[in-house]
């Protein structure tokens, strides 16, 4: 359990300053880092929460024999509407919370275009972080120190 507090760590820092840098650009709201941080933590807490309250009920369900395991094993993409579930939760919890912390309304839309820049951030990070392992990799691999691993 220790070794998650860094990465905990970590992603929220990343999710809040991608937060304050899409919310500025898309939105023209500059949030302070606190503000950020409740954004992203109260947004997070809802979308984990909102997958634990649907799993819940599919444990009861499964249970109280309304249907099998091995109906959801065998149909994986009954999953997907669990995943849209927990992303719109998380959607509409943080435009409340972005109207509340400005001050300001923020139709859907607006919200939408910062989701959209923020997920555009996400994607460059990671393919940043993707070259940047790439080439410590074909480092280690060159200098003949990955084979003594």
């Amino acid at each position: 359990m220790i070794e998650l507090l860094p990465l905990i760590v970590v992603g929220l820092l990343i999710s809040t300053m991608l937060l304050r840098r899409s919310s500025r650009k898309a939105m023209g709201i500059e949030l302070s880092w606190l503000q950020a941080v409740k954004v992203v933590t109260v947004r997070a807490a809802v979308g984990i929460g909102t997958g634990f309250l649907v799993g819940r009920v599919v444990g009861e369900a499964l249970s109280n024999g309304w249907f099998s395991l091995s109906v959801l094993q065998e149909n994986v993409f009954l999953f997907a509407p669990v995943g849209v579930l927990c992303a719109v939760a998380s959607f509409f919890t943080y435009r409340k919370l972005v109207q509340v912390v400005s001050g300001r309304t923020v139709s859907i839309a607006v919200m939408a275009r910062s989701v959209a820049w923020e997920l555009g951030y996400y994607v460059r990070l990671l393919a940043l972080v993707f070259v940047v392992l790439l080439i410590i990799l074909l480092f280690l691999h060159w200098s003949g120190l990955l084979a003594s691993f």
